[in-house]
C-alpha cells in the first residue's frame, strides 16, 4: 500500500490527504455524537422506568397491606399503556409473587428473559433492598423497587422492558448522522480537488518540462513560474540548474572534439608501436625455437655416448679389477648418472619451455607407481640412516588414466629432494584420494621431511629454475635447481595445484592436488578364509605400526599391536594359553626381548609357536635367513608386496606340506591299501590341505567332497571312518538334514554358526566351532577312527 501511495500524482496525494483528515474528524465528531445519545437516551429509559416503578409501588402499597389481592392486579394491569415495559411482578413482605402483568403476545420474550434476572431461586434478594435495583443487557432492561412503609419493607416491585424503543431512537440518530457525513464527505472532495490545485498544478507542469528536456535533450527549454511561493522559488533552482547544464555541455563538446584529436594521435603511435613489438616477438619467439631445438639436440646428442660410457662402465664391473679400479669405476658410474639425471631434466625443461610438452593417457595404477618410486629411492635413504614412510589408503589402489611416466617423474623429484636436503629423521609420502563424482578420482600428494627447510625468501623462489634452497657457495647438497620447477610445470599440465610449507630446521611439506577419470575401483580383497583372522603387528617404529595397521585393518583383518618384542610375546603366548592364537604375525627383526635375543628367533625355538606364519620386516640392508613358515616384507610397505605377502604366507604351507602328504600317501596307497578313510567334505583347497596337515601323525587316506549332493554320492559308494564336514559349503539346513539322514559313518562338523551348533549339538552330533587347534582336531578325529567312545565322548562337543 505504500508503494502504492508514493507512485500516485501530487494532485492525487494532496486531494486524499485532505479527504482523509476531513474523514478523520467527521468520524471523530459522529463517533463522539453517538456515544452523548446512546447515553443520555439510556439515562432517560432509567429515569423513566424509576419513576413508573416508584408511582406504582406507592400505588400498591396500601392494597398490598390490605391484602386487596384484586385491587393490585388492577394497579398492575394498567401498564398496558405503557409500551415498552412487558411484564410486572408484585411480590409481598416474605418475598412472594401476589400480582403479575404478562404483555400480551409476547410471552417468548419474558419467559427467555426472566431467568437472567433470578438466577438463584433460593436467593431472594429483593427482600432486602433499601434503594431500587437496575439490570440491563443487549435485549433487556429490569428494575426492582422495594415498598416500605414505617422504614419497614412491605412488598416488593419488578418491572421488566425491552431495548426497543432505546436501539429505535438510536437507529433514527445513526442514519441521520450517516446522511450528514456522507454530504460532508463530498463536500470535501470538492473543496480538496480546488484546493490543491494551486500547489499540485506548478509541480506537474515543471514535472512536465523535465521530461519534454529528458525526452529531447534540449536544454534551452525554461520550466514557466507561476508564484513567489516555495515552488517558484524551485522553479527558479531548476532554470538556473538547465543554463548551467547547457553551459557545461557546450564545453564538453568543445573538449571531445580536442580529445577525438588527441585520442586519433595516440593511436597512430600505438599502431607504429605494436608493428615494432610484434617484430621483436617474432624475433624472440625464433630465438627461443631456436634455443630449444639446440638443447633438445644436444641433450639427445650427449646421452647418445654417456648411455655408451655408462654400458661400458657395466660390463667393466663384470671384468676382474682390484679395489682402486673398482673404486674408480664406481665413480664414474655415479657421475654418469648424475649427468645422465641432468641432461633428462635439461630436455624436460627445454620441452615445457617451448610448450611441447604433451601428457599421454594410458590406464594405470597410481599406488603402484608411488610404490616404485618410493622402493627405489630407499637404497638412498637408508644409507643416510633415514626412516622412509608411505601412508596409502585401501580407496587409492584404483586404476585410472593418466601420464604414469610424467606422475613418476613427479614423484621422484619430490621424495629424491626430501632424501637430498634431510640429514636425520624421516621422509613420509601420503597419498589421499576422494571420489568427487562417480568417474574422477581427485588425488591429494604430500610429501613431508624433517630436512633443513626453508625461510620465505627461498619459498618465494623454490619453483624457479636455476635456484635451490642451499644457495650458498659451498654447494653442499647439488643439483641444478630444474627439479622443483618442472614438477611444477608438469603439475600445470595436469590441471593440479602445488603448494608447500617449510620452516627453517622443521622441514618441507610439498603437497599437489590433482584430478584423474577413473577406470576401475580397488580390488584387493584376501582370501575369505584369510580375513577376519587375528594378526599381531609388533614394531618398536610408530609410524610403521600405525601405516601397517591401518592397512591391515582396511584388509578386514584383526589387528593387535605390540609396541615392543616383550609385549608381542606376552600376546602371543597368552593368545595360546587362551586357545585363540594369532594366524599371522608380523615382526620387526631388530625387536628383541630383553635378554637380547631377537622376538622372530625366539619364536623359531618355542615350540608352542613354532608353527605361527610370520612375516618379518626388513630394511634393504637386512639379511635373514628364511625359515618355510616365515615371509619377508621390505621397508617401505606397498600395498602389493603385502597382499602377495599375506596371500603366500597364508597358502604356502598348505601347499608344500600338502604336497608332501601326496606324496607320502601315494607311497603309503602302494604299501597298504587298506588303510582307513577320512572325508573331507565342504570348505575350500586351502582349508581341506591344512586338515590334512594336522591329520598327517594318522595312518589314513583321504577323500573330498564340495557340496551336499557330492557328499551323498560319496557316501553311497564307500565306507569312511569318519566325516568332517566343513560349514563354509554347506547350509544351516543341509546340515541338519545331513544329521536327520541317519549316515552310517560318523560326522564331525567344524562350524562357526552358534544356533545350528545348539541344534547338532541337542541331536547329539560331534561339533568343533571353528576357528580349530589343530591339536585339539586331531585328538578328536584319533578317538573316533580308533573307536574310542571315551575320547569321542569328552571331544565331541569340544568348542574353541
Amino acid at each position: 500500500m505504500r508503494l502504492s501511495f508514493r507512485n500516485l500524482s501530487i494532485r492525487k496525494k494532496l486531494t486524499a490527504l485532505m479527504m482523509i483528515v476531513s474523514v478523520f474528524i467527521l468520524l471523530l465528531v459522529s463517533g463522539f455524537y453517538l456515544l452523548e445519545e446512546y447515553h443520555s437516551s439510556r439515562a432517560f429509559l432509567e429515569r423513566e422506568m424509576n419513576a413508573l416503578g416508584t408511582a406504582i409501588g406507592k400505588s400498591c402499597k396500601a392494597p398490598l397491606m390490605q391484602r386487596d389481592i384484586s385491587t393490585t392486579e388492577q394497579i398492575l394491569s394498567s401498564l398496558d399503556a405503557q409500551a415498552n415495559v412487558r411484564a410486572a411482578y408484585l411480590f409481598d413482605e416474605v418475598g412472594d409473587p401476589v400480582a403479575e402483568y404478562i404483555e400480551a403476545g409476547n410471552n417468548s420474550f419474558v419467559l427467555k428473559t426472566i431467568p437472567l434476572d433470578f438466577v438463584d431461586p433460593n436467593d431472594r434478594f429483593w427482600l432486602h433492598m433499601s434503594e431500587p435495583r437496575m439490570t440491563m443487557g443487549w435485549q433487556h432492561y429490569s428494575l426492582f423497587v422495594p415498598i416500605q412503609h414505617d422504614d419497614r419493607q412491605v412488598g416488593s416491585l419488578y418491572l421488566l422492558s425491552d431495548l426497543q424503543d432505546l436501539y429505535d431512537r438510536f437507529r433514527n440518530v445513526v442514519f441521520i448522522v450517516l446522511s450528514m457525513s456522507g454530504l460532508l464527505m463530498f463536500l470535501s472532495w470538492w473543496l480538496a480537488g480546488r484546493l490543491q490545485r494551486p500547489v499540485s498544478v506548478p509541480l506537474l507542469n515543471l514535472v512536465e518540462t523535465m521530461e519534454t528536456i529528458s525526452h529531447e535533450n534540449d536544454y534551452s527549454l525554461r520550466a514557466q513560474k507561476q508564484g513567489q511561493d516555495e515552488i517558484g522559488l524551485l522553479v527558479d533552482g531548476f532554470n538556473q540548474m538547465l543554463e548551467q547544464i547547457e553551459q557545461n555541455r557546450q564545453e564538453l563538446v568543445e573538449h571531445k572534439e580536442s580529445l577525438e584529436i588527441t585520442v586519433e594521435k595516440r593511436t597512430e603511435e600505438l599502431r607504429q608501436m605494436v608493428a615494432v613489438l610484434e617484430i621483436a616477438k617474432q624475433q624472440a619467439e625464433a630465438a627461443s625455437e631456436a634455443k630449444s631445438q639446440f638443447l633438445a639436440n644436444i641433450t639427445h646428442e650427449l646421452r647418445t655416448p654417456l648411455i655408451g660410457v655408462l654400458g661400458m662402465n657395466e660390463l667393466m664391473f663384470r671384468t676382474s679389477m682390484n679395489e682402486q679400479q673398482q673404486m674408480l669405476a664406481t665413480t664414474v658410474q655415479n657421475s654418469g648418472e648424475n649427468l645422465l639425471t641432468l641432461i633428462n631434466n635439461v630436455l624436460d625443461f627445454s620441452k615445457i619451455e617451448a610448450g611441447k610438452m604433451q601428457l599421454e593417457e594410458q590406464e594405470f595404477y597410481l599406488y603402484k607407481t608411488v610404490d616404485d618410486v618410493l622402493n627405489l629411492l630407499s637404497g638412498p635413504a637408508e644409507d643416510k640412516g633415514l626412516s622412509l614412510y608411505s601412508d596409502i589408503p585401501l580407496a587409492a589402489t584404483c586404476r585410472v588414466l593418466g601420464d604414469e611416466v610424467r606422475l613418476r617423474q613427479i614423484v621422484m623429484n619430490l621424495v629424491g629432494n626430501a632424501i637430498k636436503f634431510t640429514e636425520k629423521g624421516s621422509v613420509s609420502l601420503r597419498l589421499g584420494c576422494d571420489f568427487p563424482d562417480a568417474g574422477t578420482v581427485a588425488f591429494t600428494l604430500e610429501v613431508v621431511d624433517t630436512g633443513i627447510g626453508m625461510d620465505e625468501g627461498a619459498l618465494k623462489q623454490v619453483f624457479s629454475a636455476f635456484q635451490q634452497a642451499d644457495a650458498s657457495h659451498t654447494r653442499k647438497y647439488g643439483g641444478t635447481g630444474l627439479g622443483l620447477a618442472i614438477v611444477q610445470q608438469l603439475v600445470a599440465l595436469l590441471d593440479g595445484d602445488l603448494s608447500v610449507d617449510s620452516r627453517v630446521g622443521e622441514g618441507s611439506c610439498f603437497k599437489i592436488s590433482f584430478s584423474l577419470p577413473l577406470v576401475e575401483e580397488a580390488d584387493l580383497q584376501l582370501p575369505e578364509s584369510l580375513q577376519n583372522q587375528k594378526v599381531l603387528l609388533c614394531s618398536d617404529d610408530e609410524t610403521c605400526r600405525q601405516v601397517l595397521a591401518n592397512r591391515l585393518t582396511a584388509l578386514s583383518l584383526d589387528v593387535f599391536v605390540a609396541q615392543t618384542a616383550a609385549d608381542g610375546w606376552y600376546q602371543l603366548n597368552a593368545a595360546e594359553r587362551q586357545q585363540q592364537p594369532f594366524a599371522l604375525a608380523f615382526l620387526a627383526v631388530d625387536c628383541c626381548l630383553p635378554e637380547g635375543l631377537e622376538l622372530y628367533k625366539a619364536l623359531r625355538d618355542h615350540s608352542a609357536n613354532a608353527s605361527l606364519r610370520r612375516i618379518l620386516l626388513l630394511s634393504r640392508h637386512q639379511v635373514v635367513e628364511q625359515q618355510g613358515n616365515e615371509q619377508k616384507l621390505y621397508m617401505p610397505v606397498g600395498w602389493d608386496a603385502l597382499h602377495e605377502s599375506l596371500c603366500r604366507s597364508w597358502n604356502q604351507l598348505h601347499l608344500v606340506e600338502s604336497s608332501q602328504d601326496v606324496v607320502n600317501d601315494s607311497v603309503t596307497e602302494k604299501n597298504d591299501r587298506d588303510r582307513p578313510k577320512i572325508l573331507l567334505a565342504g570348505g575350500n583347497v586351502a582349508s581341506r590341505e591344512l586338515i590334512k596337515v594336522g591329520l598327517r601323525s594318522l595312518q589314513v587316506d583321504f577323500d573330498t567332497a564340495s557340496g551336499a549332493a557330492q557328499l551323498r554320492e560319496k557316501l553311497t559308494g564307500g565306507e569312511y571312518v569318519v566325516v568332517l564336514l566343513d560349514s563354509q559349503s554347506f547350509t544351516a539346513g543341509e546340515i541338519v538334514d545331513i544329521v536327520d539322514e541317519k549316515i552310517t559313518s560318523p560326522l564331525l562338523f567344524l562350524l562357526d554358526d552358534r544356533v545350528v551348533i545348539t541344534q547338532l549339538e541337542k541331536k547329539g552330533a560331534a561339533v568343533l566351532e571353528k576357528p580349530v587347534k589343530q591339536d585339539h582336531l586331531l585328538k578328536t578325529v584319533e578317538g573316533i577312527v580308533r573307536g574310542s567312545s571315551a575320547a569321542l565322548g569328552a571331544e565331541g562337543a569340544v568348542h574353541e
